[in-house]
């Protein structure tokens, strides 16, 4: 599933359910990209697309095991996910609605709008901004890394494009936004050692 912009996008999300999951998705105007299938060892998967037709997948595995994809501390982890959306209001309404999302803070973007600042249970998981002109909705990850500069060098030396950043982001780590060789977008965010 690419958007106008060659990227492939997906972000997956556990549920305990994906059949109701599905139902729920599609009568509050998502849709079914790829319907639900089992996969042995592994568990029952579908991908959807928002009403924006920003794709991902929601999934329950055979494990009972709490995933550790997302750590919000961790190197080599998902600490971040944001999401670019037409219209910020109406995505944030139907990602709470499902995924029981808060907004737990804003910062004003200016032109851009705000940058609403995510959590879940307390743990902050990432933001919603507004697409911006010529950007298609999408998702985006961020890895944690040990150290921000050398990430840096390992995504040049290894035919990547660091597409902007290193910026010191709040708490003092540093994020910069980068492309694979093949063109798929992605975030790190981690500490810059040189500086320590």
């Amino acid at each position: 599933m690419s958007n106008p912009k060659g990227d492939f996008i997906w972000y997956e999300l556990l549920t305990t359910d994906v059949d109701a999951a599905v139902a729920d998705w599609t009568a509050a105007g998502g849709s079914v990209q790829m319907p639900a299938m089992d996969i042995p060892n592994v568990g029952r998967i579908p991908m959807l697309a928002d009403p924006d037709g920003v794709p991902l997948y929601v999934m329950r595995g055979t494990s009972d095991a709490s995933s550790t994809a997302f750590r919000i501390a961790d190197a080599r982890h998902v600490r971040w996910n944001q999401i670019a959306a037409k219209d910020d209001a109406a995505a944030l309404g139907f990602y709470k609605a499902r995924f029981g999302w808060e907004v737990v803070g804003a910062m004003p973007m200016g032109a851009m709008g705000d940058y609403h600042l995510l959590a879940v249970n307390g743990v902050n998981i990432g933001a919603l901004m507004r697409s911006q002109d010529g950007q298609a909705p999408r998702w985006m990850y961020c890895i944690g890394v040990e150290d921000i500069d050398a990430a840096m060098e390992k995504i040049k030396a290894g035919g990547g494009q660091v597409l902007n950043g290193p910026h010191q982001i709040p708490g003092g780590e540093y994020s910069l936004h980068a492309r694979d060789p093949q063109g798929a977008a992605f975030g790190l965010v981690g500490p810059r050692i040189a500086q320590r």
